[in-house]
């Protein structure tokens, strides 16, 4: 008879990470499932590492978490004990052996795997390659989120390797919508893989409370925090202190957890009253929440926040951060406060401490106890489970494609486009990846995309290599970044995907490298000056060598009609696309901020900013830029001057979209356009900011009820004053932005467009004796061959 197994990878238990947060949160999720009557496998397995120790306490809890289950070891390779050291050999032999071991177990049809955690330093986590469907629980994508604290770790490159791990997932459960919306908008995963099973406090039913040995102060703040700069200890402390003063009062602030000898002594060096506890036992914990004043919990992010969830079941106060994750509990239950704030902090604890509001806050305790349980987690669970068929279909034959892209860590934004684009892609296609690399490298994000698909240099593509895949994507766009890319397009056909559709800055670069004479590029003016089209300039020659074309607005596509009207080339036009999350972030003030977000340059209408700073005080709105500065330096020093007026500079991507989620309007007024579309308004409409554009190009595809169009500069002054008197308006915009970014504005609906363009060009019998045609001349090895000829051109 066949059977149903469920194997779950039960090495966090075996990690350090077993008395902390994961392993408590892992060893109560595995509970509440096996005690759920839909839990309906013939088998559960735990597997455990044999080159780990696996002590008698823990397999004392796994037992009496899940009391029927097997316990297996297997010798599974860890990391090295060098942090440097790639972590890719003991991923592959794990790989192997979990696969042998699946393939072994008798009788069984349907086997799942479940990965509890994944980012662990002393283990290696995969999923094996013979199952019927990889389960991930997943709890955040911080170090990634804030790469520029975190990258500068040894292992950080092991961090990127295990997201293979994440992609070759079938379903990924997070404790959070907040990380559910992060994985799709960091990652680009589809949204229906992704599951929020949320969570709650630790189960300590029966924990007899205990008075910790230490010194304890009458009245105290409990701090559970850990040693980490994104928990905000420096600012919450110097909010304690700051409170204190203002009230001449002398609260204690207890901070538990380990924390080291240099940070105690800076954090002692902003609060007076602080005093570090250490590791506490979890009877000591029971204890402190049980008898103190209240709980101080505001870190910058959090996947889920344990603490409040712990903080209400003892009926205390929370001063906590205005985050999306902890709106998701509760948007009143707690003393929200702007963490990147100390004075902001200090008022939610002296709310706090008089109990301003309080019983109206405790009263929302009892809704947050009825939907944060083990059992909800475990339906969630279980209801994601079901609407996934138990056998994974085979995929129908993946058309094999290579797809030229700039560094996807690199200045362009292309580059980070094709990353985010990845996953909807690999669902559609098996794809190798050319990347062209900058002159000068600038790591501006995370390459994960290197560790997670095949990725070679762009110079190694030829003709031979062109023979190998169905087809050909050339991401185009007007920059050094697509040199090598826009030569091959050039040399062999493909589909070019025109991100610009003006690039004589791209041919003058192309000249100026000697990839191309001074002939050549006098020939694509005249071509240019020939085909007389309202925004394109410089594309003629590589649109007509295509076998398809795609864009992202009708007049790009209009212009990319008329340069192809001789060879019939087949022009598409897809939305630019993005992820939209279910979240948005809750405002604490009314006071209307108005954005200018990515580059600032007088081309995107910063000649602007004085103008609506001239009357923001009166309209009582503040004026947020923030960006790549493409201005002089004293222009930049004079803007930030302006009254009401804020400047930020070199954001990293998380840092720029939440700058982004926390305006209210985004100005994206071209005062001149060359065809180009905007990443900044699609991502701004995506958190229900309400773009006021030009009404013209690509800008003019967007809905009008999503955005604001104007004709003239001197309206967009004018719309902002109309947002700002009706909210009910800004309000209807935001939502309609929102919705349409989510309906018509998806990765997957962009890979499904390529996968039609592909099979359109299959059917296209010109198409097709053109690649043929080309293919039989093309004889050379690679484009820097077919380079060395006497006139360098193409």
């Amino acid at each position: 008879m066949k059977r149903s197994v469920c194997v779950i990878d039960g090495q966090v238990f075996q990690s350090r990470a077993w008395d902390r947060g994961m392993g408590k949160y892992s060893i109560s999720l595995i509970k509440s499932l096996a005690a759920h009557p839909g839990f309906r496998y013939d088998e559960v397995i735990l597997l455990f590492s044999r080159n780990l120790p696996l002590s008698k306490e823990v397999e004392r809890a796994v037992k009496a978490a899940v009391p029927h289950c097997r316990i297996e070891r297997l010798a599974l390779r860890h990391p090295g004990d060098i942090d440097t050291e790639s972590i890719d050999e003991p991923m592959r032999v794990n790989q192997e052996r979990l696969t042998a071991f699946v393939r072994g177990l008798e009788a069984a049809e349907t086997v799942d795997f479940m990965i509890l955690s994944l980012f662990l330093d002393q283990v290696c986590s995969v999923f094996p390659t013979a199952v019927s469907r990889n389960i991930l629980l997943f709890y955040d994508l911080i170090p990634l989120q804030y790469h520029e604290r975190y990258g500068v770790f040894g292992n950080y490159d092991n961090y990127l390797r295990r997201f293979r791990v994440i992609f070759a997932a079938d379903i990924l459960w997070t404790i959070s919508q907040t990380v559910a919306d992060d994985v799709a908008l960091f990652l680009g995963i589809n949204p229906s893989k992704i599951h929020n099973i949320d969570g709650a406090a630790m189960q300590r039913s029966g924990l007899k409370a205990t008075k910790p040995s230490f010194s304890i102060p009458e009245r105290y703040i409990l701090m559970p925090s850990g040693d980490d700069l994104r928990k905000n200890n420096t600012r919450m402390l110097q909010a304690v202190e700051v409170y204190n003063n203002h009230h001449n009062d002398s609260l204690a602030v207890l901070v538990t957890s380990h924390f080291s000898e240099g940070t105690q002594q800076a954090l002692q060096a902003v609060c007076s009253h602080v005093q570090f506890t250490g590791n506490v036992s979890e009877s000591e914990l029971v204890w402190l929440y049980e008898h103190t004043e209240l709980v101080l919990f505001a870190p910058e992010y959090e996947g889920l926040g344990m603490p409040v969830l712990e903080a209400a079941e003892y009926d205390k106060p929370v001063v906590t951060s205005n985050l999306t994750v902890f709106d998701e509990m509760s948007t009143t239950a707690f003393y929200s406060v702007d963490h990147e704030d100390v004075a902001s902090i200090a008022d939610g604890i002296n709310h706090a401490v008089a109990k301003k509001g309080w019983s109206k806050k405790r009263m929302q305790y009892k809704k947050l106890f009825r939907e944060y349980t083990w059992d909800n987690t475990a339906d969630k669970a279980l209801q994601s489970l079901a609407a996934h068929d138990r056998i994974v279909a085979a995929h129908d034959h993946k058309p094999k494609l290579a797809i030229f892209t700039p560094d996807p860590g690199g200045y362009s934004a292309i580059g980070k486009f094709n990353q985010l684009l990845h996953s909807a892609m690999a669902e559609l296609f098996d794809i190798d990846y050319y990347v062209e690399y900058s002159k000068k490298p600038l790591e501006l994000r995370p390459n994960y995309l290197q560790y997670i698909a095949n990725v070679y240099d762009a110079e190694e593509f030829s003709a031979a290599t062109y023979r190998q895949y169905d087809g050909v994507i050339y991401h185009i766009g007007n920059s050094e970044f697509h040199e090598l890319t826009t030569l091959n397009a050039l040399y062999l056909p493909g589909i070019a995907i025109f991100h610009d559709s003006r690039l004589e800055g791209l041919f003058g670069v192309m000249l100026a490298d000697n990839y191309i004479s001074q002939e050549r590029y006098d020939a694509e003016r005249l071509l240019n000056s020939k085909l007389r089209t309202d925004y394109s300039q410089f594309v003629g020659s590589v649109a007509n060598r295509q076998l398809a074309a795609i864009c992202h607005s009708t007049s790009s596509q209009a212009d990319l009609g008329k340069e192809t009207k001789s060879s019939a080339v087949s022009i598409t036009r897809l939305n630019l696309p993005t992820a939209t999350p279910q979240l948005l972030r809750r405002k604490l003030d009314r006071m209307l901020t108005v954005a200018f977000a990515g580059i600032i340059a007088p081309t995107k209408g910063t000649s602007l900013i004085e103008s609506i700073a001239a009357v923001a005080d009166e309209e009582d709105f503040y004026i947020d830029v923030f960006g790549v500065p493409l201005l002089p330096a004293e222009e930049l020093t004079r803007m930030m001057q302006l009254p009401r007026v804020t400047i930020t500079t070199d954001l990293s991507d998380f840092a720029f979209m939440k700058r982004l989620a926390k305006a209210d309007i985004l100005v994206s007024y071209r005062p001149s356009y060359n065809g180009e579309s905007s990443a900044a308004v699609i991502e701004a409409m995506r958190f229900g900011v309400v773009p006021i554009v030009r009404d013209i190009g690509w800008f003019r595809d967007l809905d009008d009820d999503a955005v604001i169009k104007v004709q003239e500069q001197i309206e967009v002054l004018t719309q902002i004053r109309a947002l700002n008197r009706d909210r009910q308006l800004l309000e209807r915009v935001s939502q309609a932005a929102k919705s349409l970014m989510a309906q018509q504005y998806s990765y997957t609906q962009y890979a499904r467009g390529i996968r039609q363009t592909l099979l359109q060009v299959k059917t296209d019998s010109t198409a097709g004796k053109l690649r043929a045609k080309l293919l039989s001349g093309a004889k050379k090895a690679t484009l820097l061959d077919v380079l060395d000829d006497s006139n360098r051109s193409v």
